[in-house]
């Protein structure tokens, strides 16, 4: 492989080598017991010629060695970092991946926790096992459907995540929530057109099952109105919204943190179309390319406004977006918190059609 131009003209370019594995190349087998949390389980080295083994040269000048197995899932990914590296891990920058019977991701150890597992016989049973596991692994859990519902990146709290019957995400659950009383979730309410309407923090007890089952068994639409605003009411059709009406208008349950609006202009907290401005002061008017600036009332599925809470009080910053005939976005008016101080800003956006 060689680079295009000039530059590279004299030079030797890279080469790629396609192999298959050695034994010498000692890449680790693992298996996965389905149980969310445990570690992978170590199931000894692939024998020899079970692996592709691709060899080329980075753009740092150092070798690099990738094993996939037949099904082209990457296992095993080493980058070179000592002058003379052995044949299997020591000397290398070592990432392994580890998938299910059904090739979805469960882990990617990373390279001080390969370091750590090829000085402790591959086995996360050694001694500080548990903390490598937390600290050096990536871990990935998923429902039926192979939807991603729990993972952990080293060093954090797992997030939590469930999905409505269309595969929507409604909740999402961080270790900061999750370690709250009662726990908080983050909430995700949409319309029938799989639209977001409203992000909300929702507090409850509820288990994760029962979340989950609230969500498969709410309604396809209702109709809400939150007067938790902390400004006037807002009125919205959800779709399979697994949120009462009463918990989102129950400030010790929800904290309303956005709504978005389409399809119009009758929603809470609009702003007037600015006309102080024109096209025809640069542009002449005798040009027929020339169009003049005007709102439209076609926005039919577009995005017209939103409002935004601003965190750890009751104000709400709001947004609305115009378009004209051709669906060009083509002004913003939104409000913007400084200090104590609200002020309205304007963003004019001019669309000239040549």
């Amino acid at each position: 492989m060689k680079e295009s131009g000039t530059v590279w003209a004299a030079g030797t370019g890279n080469s790629a080598i396609y192999d298959v594995n050695a034994a010498a190349d000692n890449v680790q087998m693992w298996a996965v017991d389905y149980i969310q949390g445990n570690a992978p389980l170590n199931k000894g080295a692939y024998p020899a010629k079970t692996l592709y083994k691709l060899s080329y040269t980075d753009v740092n000048g150092k070798k690099v060695i990738e094993y996939t197995d037949k099904s082209g899932q990457l296992i095993l990914k080493k980058v070179q970092i000592d002058a003379a590296p052995t044949a299997a891990h020591v000397g290398w920058i070592c990432t392994y991946s580890v998938y299910d019977e059904f090739g979805l991701l469960r882990y990617q150890i990373q390279p001080e926790g390969v370091k750590w597992l090829d000085a402790n016989t591959w086995n996360f049973a050694a001694a500080n096992g548990s903390t490598v596991l937390a600290e050096q692994v990536f871990q990935y859990n998923y429902d039926d459907k192979g939807r991603t519902i729990w993972k952990k990146a080293p060093g954090a709290l797992p997030l939590n995540m469930l999905y409505d019957l269309r595969d929507r995400l409604v909740f999402t659950q961080d270790g900061n929530q999750a370690a709250l009383s009662p726990a908080r979730w983050t909430a995700n309410l949409y319309d029938e057109l799989d639209r977001p309407l409203v992000t909300t923090l929702y507090n409850t007890s509820c288990s994760i099952t029962t979340l989950q089952s609230d969500i498969n068994n709410t309604v396809a639409s209702t109709t809400v109105t939150i007067a938790n605003t902390g400004t006037a009411s807002v009125t919205t059709t959800t779709s399979y919204n697994p949120i009462t009406s009463a918990n989102l208008n129950n400030t010790a349950v929800c904290t309303p943190l956005k709504y978005i609006f389409y399809d119009n202009y009758s929603f809470l907290l609009v702003k007037t179309f600015n006309t102080g401005f024109t096209n025809t002061t640069t542009y002449s008017t005798s040009d027929p390319n020339v169009i003049a600036i005007a709102t439209s009332q076609r926005v039919i599925s577009l995005p017209t406004g939103s409002m935004t809470r601003v965190l750890g009080g009751n104000m709400f910053l709001a947004v609305t977006h115009y378009y004209d005939e051709k669906g060009h976005h083509i002004q913003t008016l939104e409000d913007n918190k400084k200090e104590v101080q609200i002020s309205l800003h304007r963003s004019i956006i001019s669309i000239i059609v040549c």
